[in-house]
């Protein structure tokens, strides 16, 4: 009968609505499908009071289960492979581009998604769609879509995003490359001389540091510049001062007006969540080894002031709390664009990829290793 017919259709149509969800969620997508039958059963069960599935953006879709799991940075991942497989011309550029070729970017600034646009092109921004002009540039594939290459993701990111976001970007770049300050900026000066936003985009090159290991410490130091304290060092290993052999890393180090050194602890849900960090222990057992190590650390006769990356959102209390453990107060800098001024002496500094102490043989040797 029709009825049967209609139902088995239903059905037949349900179980291929399944399989091409599937296929979309092993190639970390969305479902997008040309297909005029399967959409419009698509936008039916999209439709529904309490729907399985949701219509993130026009025309492609995911579970609800899959979509409400995701933290905004997957979701534009998911979003951006569904849009590239919709629009095989697309390049990302900007923090979509960032996002796919691994550098940190913050939740916020993924709302929407960035695409390039050649010089003299006529299509605009629309929706979630966000369009930049983009002159010469050698497209590369990441995360299995085409995005800009490394140094023009780098550079559009330096170019317009906030100071701390920015920062992010260019951290990861030295970080990535090995490069030192220096040479990142000769890169930009010599791909992107003329381009609006050249002289913005060095200055927040001036700030970075390899050593950061996470957006969130690259947020932090920001507030810190920001807020006129000195900078700090980076990832400075020590020796343990009981067990031999045994070495501790510090995340921020600085010295007070007496010479005395200040480590500084950015807290965060990593150290308690990461497998790579937290190598099979438990709870328990993680915040009795962070006790034990702070309590040898005051060994250096050292103060011991933890951070958080909320306290970058909070910049009166971040700066309160750096005055009492006596960290530099230098001055807060000029900004420009929105970003602050670097003196000489800090577009002048070495770029430490790593530094710290270490026994040998009985003797206490520091060493630095510095960028090319």
């Amino acid at each position: 009968t029709t009825r049967q017919r209609g139902d088995a259709m239903s059905t037949a149509n349900d179980q291929m609505i399944d399989a091409l969800l599937r296929d979309a969620e092993a190639a970390g997508s969305l479902l997008y499908t040309p297909d005029r039958t399967i959409y419009r059963a698509l936008r039916r069960r999209a439709a529904k009071k309490s729907p399985e599935i949701v219509e993130p953006a026009p025309s492609v879709f995911a579970r609800a289960s899959l979509w409400q799991a995701l933290d905004p940075c997957e979701r534009s991942r998911h979003l951006i492979r569904a849009l590239a497989a919709q629009h095989e011309g697309w390049v990302f550029c900007a923090q979509s581009a960032a996002l796919m070729l691994g550098f940190p970017v913050s939740y916020h600034t993924v709302a929407q998604v960035h695409v390039a646009r050649p010089r003299g092109g006529r299509t605009r921004s629309s929706g979630i769609v966000v369009r930049h002009e983009v002159g010469d540039d050698e497209p590369v594939v990441a995360g299995g879509v085409k995005v800009t290459s490394f140094y023009r993701t780098v550079f559009d990111c330096l170019a317009t995003l906030e100071f701390s976001e920015a920062l992010q970007v260019a951290d990861h770049a030295l970080r990535v490359k090995g490069i030192s300050r220096r040479r990142l900026v000769d890169e930009l000066r010599r791909r992107f001389k003329g381009h609006r936003g050249i002289g913005r985009a060095i200055d927040v090159c001036a700030w970075a540091e390899p050593g950061a290991e996470s957006g969130g410490e690259s947020i932090l130091r920001a507030a810190i510049i920001e807020q006129g304290f000195a900078l700090p060092r980076l990832q400075v290993t020590l020796p343990d001062p009981i067990e031999q052999g045994r070495r501790f890393r510090v995340d921020l180090v600085w010295r007070d007006a007496e010479g005395r050194p200040i480590f500084g602890e950015l807290d965060g849900k990593r150290k308690y969540t990461d497998p790579q960090m937290t190598r099979g222990r438990s709870l328990d057992e993680i915040l009795d080894d962070e006790h034990r190590r702070q309590a040898r650390l005051t060994m250096y006769r050292a103060s011991f002031v933890r951070l958080s990356f909320w306290m970058a959102k909070r910049p009166q209390e971040l700066a309160r709390t750096l005055a009492a453990y006596g960290v530099p107060f230098v001055g807060a800098p000029e900004v420009r664009d929105g970003v602050p001024v670097p003196s000489k002496e800090i577009r002048e500094r070495p770029t430490y990829v790593r530094c710290g102490t270490l026994i040998i043989n009985n003797l206490r040797v520091r060493y630095t290793q510095i960028a090319a």
